[in-house]
């Protein structure tokens, strides 16, 4: 709860100065897919890039555009894996086979965005962004024989798991004004992990630590720059 009311304040006072900069705002929804690619091999999950499967998501964001060339952007996203991922130990494949688990999210996310081509109410814009975000990972296992797994004594390694992660990200992005009605986006970025913990208790790795994340979907302007439609000032 603490690490969600530091990124409410953090969104807060972006905000705070975003108005004194006389901001322009907008809403949008995104739709993510993530992927893990590096992390530490703790049992079961030893290599999260072949073991944790392809993940889409949902995201809405909220920002706020201020001297033409910065905007702050607030976000919380839902994600799910799209299937179920097998976990088989190497010691006991014929006992532990058949085994499988799912992932899901939710995220909050606090970004920088700075336009170096276009500005945030041009026509087009192409941007780099950079913050940090607050991933909840919750993972459940099936185990289809719990008496032969517990005969191996590792029945203990699938109980229900959360995997929070706070991690910095870094992207690029581009967008474009459509239909003269709203700017259609796709970004790439990475989130780079700072901290995690595995039911609430901090430790220096877990096995997802390190994601790739693309995104694409719209923002509307609404208030001032709903106004502008075509803005009156390019920068080149």
């Amino acid at each position: 709860m603490k690490k969600q009311i530091v990124f409410l304040l953090l969104w807060w006072g972006l905000g705070c100065m975003a108005h004194q900069a006389q901001a322009q705002l907008s809403a949008g929804l995104g739709g993510t897919y993530t992927r893990y690619f590096s992390g530490g091999k703790d049992f079961p999950i030893r290599n999260a890039y072949t073991d944790v499967p392809h993940i889409m998501g949902a995201k809405v964001n909220l920002s706020a555009g201020f001297w033409e060339f910065n905007a702050v952007r607030f976000g919380v996203g839902y994600n799910v894996a799209l299937q179920n991922f097998r976990q088989v130990s190497n010691t006991t494949a014929e006992l532990m086979h058949g085994i499988d688990g799912s992932i899901q999210s939710f995220e909050i996310s606090a970004d920088y965005q700075r336009y170096f081509v276009g500005s945030y109410n041009t026509d087009y814009g192409i941007y780099a962004l950079g913050g940090l975000s607050y991933m909840h990972n919750m993972i459940n296992y099936n185990i289809k024989d719990p008496v032969a797994l517990a005969y191996t004594g590792e029945a203990k390694f699938y109980d229900p798991k959360t995997v929070q992660l706070v991690t910095f990200n870094l992207g690029l992005g581009a967008e474009a004004y459509v239909f003269d009605r709203f700017y259609w986006f796709l970004e790439a970025n990475a989130g780079i992990h700072m901290n995690a913990y595995i039911n609430d208790t901090t430790i220096k790795q877990s096995n997802l630590m390190y994601y790739a994340r693309a995104m694409t979907g719209f923002r509307v302007p609404f208030g001032a720059a709903a106004k502008s439609a075509r803005p009156k000032r390019r920068r080149f």
